[in-house]
């Protein structure tokens, strides 16, 4: 059952405890993890494709279901947002774990929005491959309920 009315102000645990199993290397830009090379990128790229689908649908699904969504314009209007690399970079502290924002916090280089919500996206393919639905349905309901907040 969907936690809507607390849901906003938490983190999506389910969803950090998952992804805390992802190896950085996985998932962030090759110049930001040692020993990474050009294929990682592609295979990146690659997650972070079929993450941004995985997770169009899993907020989708919540939309679906949401007591205060009741036109398909108002559903649109809010899964642009929830998926969107700006909003998914602007609750990094709050979607992705330490050993993730560590890295990115130490490099050199800075990520914008949208690598920050590629690494994400790619995330949450990875989690996905693991058959950890309700995880990525976790980070669904919490970017439901952040975007309409």
């Amino acid at each position: 059952m969907p936690r809507w009315s607390t849901i906003a102000c938490l983190s999506p645990s389910r969803w950090r405890a998952a992804v805390e199993q992802i190896a950085p290397i996985q998932i962030l830009p090759s110049r930001l993890v040692k020993g990474s090379t050009t294929s990682n990128n592609k295979r990146r790229a690659f997650l972070a494709w079929y993450g941004d689908k995985v997770l169009g649908a899993a907020v989708g699904r919540v939309l679906k279901n949401h007591a205060r969504i009741n036109t398909s314009s108002r559903a649109t209007a809010c899964l642009n947002v929830a998926v969107s690399n700006w909003f998914l970079a602007a609750n990094s502290k709050s979607i992705l774990p330490e050993p993730i924002l560590g890295t990115v916090a130490r490099s050199p280089f800075q990520l914008g929005e949208h690598n920050l919500g590629t690494t994400l996206e790619a995330a949450v393919a990875k989690v996905y491959e693991t058959d950890d639905h309700a995880a990525v349905e976790d980070l669904a309901e919490w970017l439901v309920e952040k975007a309409l907040a």
